[in-house]
């Protein structure tokens, strides 16, 4: 366990070692099937249509596949429920290498700040297939399993769009006021971390997620940085949705 350990701290670094990490903020989605994550099957999802542009950033847009396309002009698409919903619901599915999720993460900061406390929000990452950004999955969930999510999310993205510097990634969980023996612990819980991994992936495969950054509400409005008109207006489409009709609440599973 304490060699597994050396090696889980030693993936871990997060030194930044790109000269390019200028952003440009285009109104574009970057469109990629979500990641095949541990024992889970990987789905054939019809691609949406997104209106995409090239971009500079820190990996450059590898591994990312583009589409460009008029929308129908509506501002969300519903999709099928899968889900049971207690209480009212979005889900964040976003990569922390994408420049347009780190455009658009100012809006998320803002509008969790203004949210109504009834309204459950669910980030769920994904590393676009990209094994050398599955650290930065990792890390998101242990810090959101330790209840540091709000400290630590900011901090990965700055790693990949700011030029930041990690050499430890305990000392950003202490700094966050959490004990290295409890961040540790957290980082050597493989089981938990590779359930996180998969719940993550099967939420994107179930629905059908092929571009990032977007945005679920109630398990059946889906809007993106497109549909909306902006990234300034995402939320905006987000509240007006919150107010529909919501399907999840009577929903049962077959």
């Amino acid at each position: 366990m304490r060699i597994l350990t050396i090696l889980i701290l030693a993936a871990l670094s997060f030194a930044c070692d790109n000269s390019d990490s200028s952003n440009n903020k285009s109104n574009a989605e970057t469109n990629k099937t979500a990641s095949q994550q541990p024992e889970a099957n990987s789905t054939n999802a019809d691609k949406s249509n997104e209106d995409a542009s090239s971009t500079n950033t820190s990996d450059d847009h590898s591994g990312h596949n583009h589409s460009v396309a008029e929308h129908s002009g509506e501002k969300y698409k519903e999709v099928d429920v899968q889900d049971n919903c207690s209480q009212p619901t979005v889900i964040e599915f976003f990569a922390y290498q994408c420049p347009h999720c780190y455009t658009l993460e100012e809006h998320v900061a803002k509008w969790k700040k203004q949210k109504d406390d009834s309204i459950k929000f669910i980030p769920v990452p994904t590393d676009l297939g990209r094994e050398e950004f599955t650290k930065f999955v990792v890390t998101h969930h242990v810090a959101e399993r330790l209840n540091v999510l709000d400290e630590i999310k900011p901090q990965l993205f700055a790693v990949l769009h700011e030029q930041k510097s990690i050499n430890n990634i305990l000392e950003i969980f202490t700094e966050a006021g959490v004990a290295e023996a409890d961040a540790k612990a957290a980082f050597e819980d493989m089981e938990t971390i590779k359930q996180d991994l998969v719940n993550g992936f099967e939420t994107m495969r179930d629905y059908k997620i092929t571009g990032v950054p977007a945005l679920l509400v109630n398990y059946q409005y889906m809007i993106n940085v497109t549909t909306a008109g902006g990234y300034d207006k995402v939320f905006d489409v987000v509240n007006e949705t919150l107010d529909l009709p919501a399907k999840c609440k009577t929903f049962e599973a077959k």
